[in-house]
């Protein structure tokens, strides 16, 4: 279906049970969803937990700010913005150069594997393309490289510009309110409140413009705006879709861990290597799967 904007999608179960047979059938691409899985296996409703976390965080150094100062307002919302973009999240400072050098080694790996994956799953719901390979996989990822990279950059820098836009108004009335409980828990508030929508509605985004690109043959601008009319006409979907492959992944990592616990016991070296083995399978499996899904809905 192209890009879900002219039919309705195919049954929920009939996309997820593609997406099972292709993992099945094509064994390889665990190896592309051991990376993919560094990135994939939260989906949408991860931000939840990690936006808890930085407003949290938030609430806790924003009465460091002395808001009764002469230091500029700009200097100071500067301020504020990498402690809500930085600090409170998995980038913290004492981390910083440590996610700098993972990111740098494993950021080809990573992009390279989302695009190996989805053109995977093109070709397995398309007779046109032959039958997907590991070679074909790997070729694709290394041609739709660039253009995804810039793609979840893009999409990533436009949250935190939005943020910026909307935050600063409160911010300043932060500043003026001399920093009281009140203005700190409103801004806090809103900060959250714009934060997981914001992520949710640019990590569809992101998703959808990289299949339009690998699956399509779109421009990155065309990409973009296809995705954007993509979810604006099928939101529901979506939010529908996510809510399923999140509930697969509880299920799945439920079962899984305890299983894997109860047999192998991980407490020697050899059982404790076979359990991280186990918890990495299943971990690529499901990068695979979700990929797959997210594909085949919207081809």
């Amino acid at each position: 279906m192209e890009a879900s904007e002219t039919k309705q999608p195919a049954l929920y179960r009939d996309i997820l049970k593609q997406a099972w047979r292709l993992v099945w059938k094509y064994a390889w691409l665990l190896i592309l969803g051991f990376f993919a899985a560094l990135t994939a296996n939260g989906e949408q409703f991860d931000v939840l937990s990690k936006n808890v976390d930085t407003v949290v965080h938030l609430q806790g150094t924003l009465p460091l700010i002395d808001a009764s100062s002469d230091v500029n307002a700009l200097d100071q919302f500067w301020s504020f913005l990498r402690t809500l973009v930085i600090d409170g999240s998995f980038l913290s400072t004492d981390r910083f150069e440590a996610v700098l050098l993972f990111f740098a080694v494993m950021i080809t790996p990573i992009v390279i594997a989302q695009a190996g994956i989805i053109a995977a799953a093109k070709r397995f719901v398309s007779s046109e393309e032959g039958k997907p390979t590991f070679g074909t996989s790997l070729a694709a990822g290394g041609r739709h490289f660039l253009p995804v990279l810039i793609l979840n950059v893009v999409l990533k820098v436009g949250i935190y510009v939005l943020l910026g836009l909307v935050t600063y108004p409160l911010f300043l009335r932060f500043l003026s309110g001399n920093g009281s409980q009140a203005s700190i828990d409103l801004l806090a508030g809103v900060a959250f409140v714009i934060l997981v929508p914001l992520h949710i509605i640019f990590s569809f985004l992101t998703k959808f413009a990289a299949i339009h690109v690998i699956a399509h043959g779109k421009t990155l601008r065309a990409s973009i705006g296809s995705a954007w009319r993509t979810f604006s006409a099928n939101w529901l979907i979506a939010i529908e879709m996510s809510f399923i492959l999140i509930l697969i992944n509880i299920v799945a990592a439920t079962i899984v861990v305890g299983t894997v616990t109860f047999a192998f016991q991980p407490t020697g070296q050899f059982t404790a290597t076979l359990y991280w083995l186990s918890l990495f399978f299943v971990g690529a499996f499901l990068a695979v799967f979700q990929y797959a899904a997210w594909t085949i809905l919207l081809v």
